[in-house]
């Protein structure tokens, strides 16, 4: 953020000079310039957050952004850790990564996760490397836009999964859990870079949100996903008596409103609907637990408690739009 140096809490006051008749000057810390190896008439970008406080950063003209650089040794190590340091890396804002080491076994797989992960490219491989590098420009992205994909996405598994008895409508299910996924890496990515990039911190709050808010609405949508997901499965796999299917179903469309109602607060800062779900939340508990004591069957059980999990979920982002001072633009 722009040129404030911090020492532990105590800011650096500088005082506003009026300079001519209708502009101010401030003065800015010496190794803030030094730092970012600045001269007499240097351009700098200026511009607001949502909390109208101002943004200072270097020209892109003058200091390219740093490349970050890291090494995978894929040697004897398990598929599943290969994949978590890629994904690692990538969170991490590495936009160039070499996997060293015989892939030979598991290509498929890496090339998988490679796929999923926005932006990556491989540049060259041969037996025993492989190049990755990170072609996205991070300040371009819509982070608004992305919320709401992964909305819409949402909105479509749990339609879907409530009638999800075969493994066609399954899979199409679970291949749009793949893409919530792909978009929640790379906006973990974001909320990471934002940390030191005053650009990428201010791409991120155009959507309404702090990069603090952007990561708890991002766990709860990834978390409701999930649980839509899990829920299809078992619908799927198991057999169930046709009244305590009705009555999941009826309880699963009362989650389903919640949702919907929920994002319409959020879209249309709207602090009392976001109230109104919340207080919501015990009235679906109970149904769940009505069930839980009638029913027998284990896996019964097993979609209850996913069903209670995204009403807590919804709650949570009801409890963001609360919380929130600015929020979306208002949107339909």
């Amino acid at each position: 953020m722009g040129g404030l140096d911090m020492e532990e809490n105590n800011l650096d006051v500088r005082k506003l000079i009026k300079f001519g008749n209708s502009s101010f000057v401030v003065s800015l810390p010496s190794g803030w310039i030094k730092f970012h190896e600045l001269k007499k008439g240097d351009s700098l970008y200026l511009g607001e957050n949502g909390d109208r406080e101002l943004m200072i950063s270097v020209s892109n003209q003058k200091k390219s952004k740093e490349i970050k650089k890291t090494t995978i040794d894929v040697n004897n190590k398990p598929i599943d850790r290969i994949k978590r340091e890629i994904i690692s890396a990538y969170i991490s804002g590495h936009g160039h990564f070499v996997l060293n080491g015989n892939l030979k076994d598991h290509t498929e797989e890496i090339e998988k996760t490679l796929h999923n992960l926005m932006g990556l490219e491989i540049v060259e491989q041969t037996s025993n490397k492989t190049v990755v590098r990170d072609f996205l420009n991070t300040e371009e992205v819509l982070v608004g836009d992305i919320f709401r994909r992964i909305d819409l996405i949402i909105r479509s598994m749990i339609e879907d999964s409530k009638n999800c008895f075969s493994n066609q409508l399954y899979r199409q299910i679970n291949h749009r859990d793949i893409t919530v996924n792909k978009l929640r890496f790379l906006l973990l990515k974001m909320i990471n870079e934002s940390r030191y990039s005053p650009n990428v911190m201010n791409t991120i709050e155009k959507s309404g949100m702090n990069a603090y808010e952007s990561w708890l609405f991002l766990i709860n949508l990834e978390d409701i996903a999930d649980s839509s997901r899990r829920i299809a499965r078992l619908l799927k796999d198991k057999k169930f008596d046709k009244k305590e299917l009705d009555e999941m179903i009826a309880i699963y469309n009362r989650i389903e409103s919640s949702y919907l109602q929920v994002m319409k607060a959020l879209y249309k800062k709207d602090k009392e609907l976001a109230h109104s779900i919340a207080d919501s939340k015990f009235s679906i508990i109970e149904d769940c637990d009505s069930l839980f004591k009638k029913t027998k069957n284990k896996w019964v059980v097993a979609i209850i408690e996913k069903l209670k999990g995204m009403e807590s979920y919804v709650r949570n982002i009801a409890r963001i739009v609360i919380n929130q001072e600015p929020a979306f633009d208002n949107k339909t």
